[in-house]
């Protein structure tokens, strides 16, 4: 039996956060709705385990900013976006010119075909990290390859927005080595994780940064991956 300790108002704090998040969802104001849409989904993914609400939420905002609008919810009141309501209406919000426009980059074989689009880099990471742990209670081969497929499209979509993260680039070569992805390019994900996770590292233990100890963690995973990916 896992006993879980749980401070003095937590409960309420977390029921406050969880209505204040679906609140703002239901208001549909863009582009804030969708910031909220992904931290309603970890709320609900990390206190209540809830990922099938987690995955509508990541999927919502990763709609609404790449159609640049928010579709209205026609119900009112938070829970509603908890239902799967928020993301359906009969009308939109007008587009924001807010400068975001579709732009090319250089391209690269692990990023598709180097288009860039917009994208909530939160609620691609969150939902493509929801996806590669779904995958390993896949109840079939083909399931865990679909789903590991699709976490791994996000991720490059991901490091295609921002070559910084290298979680992701972690996490990308991981997907592809569980789904059985081509072996160097496993291993390229892995190797240019590493070299920005050390540099991660080194920062975190000059200033005592408290997630030091799970970059390391981290760190220990993607040597093994590649590890892993090399003597295939």
């Amino acid at each position: 039996v896992l006993v879980v300790w749980v401070p003095p108002h937590a409960g309420h704090l977390c029921l406050t956060r969880r209505r204040w998040y679906a609140d703002c969802v239901s208001r549909g104001e863009f582009p804030t709705a969708c910031d909220c849409a992904v931290n309603l989904g970890s709320v609900v993914l990390d206190l209540w385990g809830d990922g099938a609400a987690a995955e509508m939420l990541y999927r919502t905002a990763l709609d609404a900013t790449a159609r640049g609008a928010w579709r209205r919810a026609a119900p009112q009141g938070g829970d509603a976006a908890l239902e799967g309501r928020s993301a359906s209406s009969s009308s939109s919000a007008s587009v924001d010119d807010d400068g975001s426009q579709d732009d090319d980059d250089d391209g690269d074989p692990l990023q598709g075909d180097g288009t860039k689009s917009r994208l909530h880099i939160d609620a691609a990471h969150n939902l493509a990290s929801l996806l590669q742990s779904r995958a390993a209670a896949a109840s079939t081969a083909a399931e865990r390859r679909g789903t590991l497929f699709e976490a791994a499209q996000l991720y490059r979509r991901v490091v295609q927005h921002d070559a910084e993260r290298w979680d992701a680039w972690a996490n990308l070569g991981s997907a592809m080595l569980d789904g059985d992805g081509p072996k160097l390019d496993v291993a390229r994900c892995l190797q240019r994780a590493i070299v920005l996770a050390e540099a991660v590292e080194a920062e975190y233990e000059a200033s005592a940064d408290g997630r030091l100890a799970a970059v390391r963690h981290a760190l220990a995973a993607a040597y093994y991956g590649l590890g892993s990916a090399l003597s295939g």
